[in-house]
């Protein structure tokens, strides 16, 4: 039987990688443009309320239960085995548990949350705070419960629909918080939100129902045995969420204690930037969860050719475009500090080379959540939060600040070993067949730019002010033609490629 039976046809599922990606530049664009004119309008003081208060919120997110994906997997599953009935059972109780969960979380948190803001906020920003906070839990719940009702969209391979939604919703906010600021503030900021989070959820579940009619127009009733089914799954995956979740500010707390405030403020500024960039890969690579799940149900003996063929779109793509950030890493230094910043070239180039091997491993990481199995990806992430503290404590009181980031660097690329080694041992796989003569100069080009990179801009040549302007063109120009090259020898068919029987 053919994988494609039910489920959408490779060109969708190109649209779907391509829209996905494109999803996260357009949020990434939105949030740059409304902190600039929230900063501008407002002040850094009422940011920090804002990113305060959300902080603060966000704690409820420990009771998603790793239900998001979980939804896209078994409804992917259940629609691989013409049982569109049950997949649609799926998506409708993971909306009920979570709209209950984190309504009951939430109301157990509000009062504590009013309680802890006056600890940091004083005077009028203490009651900014607090007119927000009733706003920030509704808009969690809405943004919560949206993602949950248009989770079911992924699983039916509709990403291209998802992204869509986003986007509007995203441009939405925008639109609505530029409106409202002059008049209500950061209350306008959380209005706007509350709106967009509505907007997003109705949206979502109605296209879910287009793809899934057995939907119902209101969900009311939790299935337990779906739940029976799912728990395990959800468990793991919300292990994974929960790992993820503390290792970044156990990384910040160390690189504050060895290295000072400062240094945390750069780490931040990295972390976030190359964060937002990461999630262009990711939700690309995302697509292919519910096409590993088909391939699980009917054609198993396809998932390592399958896998080896998305590894030989991804490692150029990877190397390339993580080596192109770390070389302009020094000019992002100039242009968003102001000036050359050493420290901040080498947390930006540490980073980048950890999450370049992390994104390696990011199709075995998604091919075992289509499958179903998550002990090597739970396993791998243990592995990165014990190696975390223990490599960041001990780096950092031997180098300081950039100790503790390259213990994370370490640590992070460990547990990715692990999880991209465990899953070529359960397949019998060799090395991914992504280096080849196609791919020889994009791999040659982008590790030759990092290392030119680091040896140039970190003063082992007197330093970036006295480098000519060629060194300034060289690095960027390189990049350029290795990604007109890539294009031209990768281009983006690997949705395809997986479909095709080796």
């Amino acid at each position: 039987m053919s994988v494609t039976n039910g489920a959408a046809q490779p060109a969708s599922a190109r649209k779907n990688a391509i829209l996905s990606a494109g999803q996260v530049i357009v949020s990434g664009v939105i949030l740059f443009v409304l902190y600039r004119y929230l900063f501008t309008e407002l002040g850094a003081e009422s940011l920090g309320v804002w990113s305060l208060v959300l902080a603060t919120v966000g704690v409820a997110r420990f009771a998603e239960l790793g239900l998001t994906g979980t939804v896209v997997k078994y409804v992917a599953m259940h629609r691989s085995r013409d049982d569109r009935p049950r997949a649609a059972q799926v998506a409708s109780t993971a909306v009920v548990v979570t709209s209950v969960v984190i309504a009951a979380i939430g109301v157990a948190l509000y009062p504590l949350a009013a309680m802890f803001l006056p600890t940091l906020l004083h005077g009028e920003f203490l009651a900014v705070g607090l007119d927000i906070l009733p706003l920030a839990f509704v808009s969690l719940w809405l943004s919560m419960v949206g993602a949950m009702a248009s989770s079911g969209l992924e699983g039916c391979q509709r990403f291209d629909t998802r992204a869509y939604i986003q986007i509007a919703g995203s441009c939405l906010y925008l639109g609505l918080s530029l409106a409202w600021v002059g008049g209500y503030g950061l209350v306008g900021v959380a209005m706007a939100q509350v709106v967009q989070g509505a907007v997003v959820l109705v949206a979502g579940w109605l296209a879910s129902r287009r793809e899934l009619p057995q939907l119902p127009y209101l969900p009311v009733r939790a299935h337990w045995s779906v739940l029976k089914e799912i728990f395990s799954y959800s468990v793991k995956l919300q292990t994974i969420a929960i790992i993820q979740f503390l290792v970044d500010p156990l990384t910040k707390a160390l690189i504050t204690h060895f290295g000072g405030l400062a240094s945390t403020g750069l780490y931040e500024m990295v972390s976030r930037l190359l964060s937002q960039l990461r999630a262009i890969l990711v939700n690309a690579n995302k697509v292919v969860v519910p096409i590993f799940s088909e391939l699980q149900e009917r054609e198993p003996e396809r998932i390592g050719p399958a896998y080896t063929k998305a590894m030989d779109m991804v490692l150029p793509v990877t190397v390339l475009f993580y080596g192109g950030i770390a070389a302009s890493m020094p000019f992002v230094s100039v242009v968003w500090l102001g000036s050359y910043n050493e420290e901040f070239v080498v947390f930006g180039l540490i980073v980048c080379a950890a999450l370049m091997a992390n994104n390696l491993s990011v199709p075995a990481y998604f091919a075992y959540m289509g499958i179903g199995n998550l002990r090597p990806p739970v396993t791998g992430h243990v592995l990165l939060g014990v190696a975390n503290g223990v490599l960041g404590f001990a780096f950092g009181a031997a180098w300081g600040s950039v100790g503790v980031v390259l213990g994370w660097a370490v640590a992070m690329t460990a547990g990715s070993i692990y999880i991209w080694a465990r899953f070529h041992r359960d397949y019998e796989l060799g090395l991914p067949q992504g280096i080849g003569r196609r791919n020889a100069l994009v791999v040659t080009v982008c590790c030759s730019g990092y290392l030119f990179s680091a040896v140039t801009f970190l003063g082992l040549f007197g330093g970036v002010e006295n480098q000519s302007i060629w060194m300034h063109v060289l690095v960027p120009s390189l990049y350029a033609l290795a990604t007109v090259y890539s294009a031209a020898v990768h281009p983006a068919r690997v949705i395809g490629w997986l479909r095709r029987p080796a």
